[in-house]
């Protein structure tokens, strides 16, 4: 098992990490025994994603596994009965269209939506009755630099429950707290090999270990 020094700021409950607090820390620690800001960090991702590469829309009809676009949100809506309720909303680019569909906590989705701005998009396409579309995609607006750069790299894939996805803490909530954890206290992880024998075997230092697991760069 992996071991974390414990005489610093590692120590600390998960509760005082930003973007965590009383009530999501409670979760944390009921539901997957993280009680520490340690504890967090030891958490590692069961797998990542590819998410370097934005596919042009035209390129969903063809794929039947997860795949990332980007495009203009249009004709955002409800439809169905108070039971049935679901969202949609139309993303496009210069070569096509495709549904998002939500059918769960539209009236939470909805509030984040923006008609005529830019987003990414990332989910799996379902095929329906000759009909494309993606249900409960992951979205987010683009800014300058997205638009510049060709997508968001390689992302960790944290396992989470239902009731932390409640407290927004699905997947891309535990890599904002992550985050938060590497910026802040990365520094606080001691190195136990000594420099001769890194430059040995030509091993990376702890710090940049645990970066690596939780963020990879390629």
């Amino acid at each position: 098992m992996y071991q974390v020094e414990q005489a610093n700021s590692l120590k600390t409950d998960i509760e005082y990490l930003k973007g965590v607090g009383p009530k999501k820390g409670e979760h944390l620690r009921k539901e997957l025994d993280i009680h520490a800001f340690r504890d967090l960090l030891l958490y590692f991702p069961f797998r990542y994603v590819d998410r370097s590469k934005v596919h042009p829309i035209q390129a969903v009809f063809s794929n039947d596994g997860y795949i990332q676009i980007a495009g203009t949100l249009k004709n955002v809506k409800e439809a169905g009965s108070k039971y049935k309720k679901r969202l949609t909303a139309l993303l496009s680019d210069n070569t096509g269209k495709v549904e998002l569909i939500w059918f769960k906590g539209a009236n939470w989705v909805q509030k984040y939506l923006q008609e005529g701005q830019q987003y990414i998009v990332f989910g799996k396409p379902n095929f329906f009755k000759g009909q494309v579309s993606i249900p409960h995609p992951e979205l987010e607006l683009m800014n300058d630099e997205q638009q510049k750069s060709s997508g968001l790299g390689i992302q960790p894939v944290y396992g989470t429950t239902e009731k932390l996805k409640a407290k927004g803490l699905d997947s891309k909530g535990i890599v904002k707290i992550q985050q938060n954890l590497i910026d802040n206290c990365i520094q606080e992880v001691t190195e136990i090999l000594p420099q001769n024998l890194k430059d040995a075997f030509k091993l990376i230092g702890r710090q940049d270990a645990f970066k690596n697991i939780h963020f990879p760069e390629d």
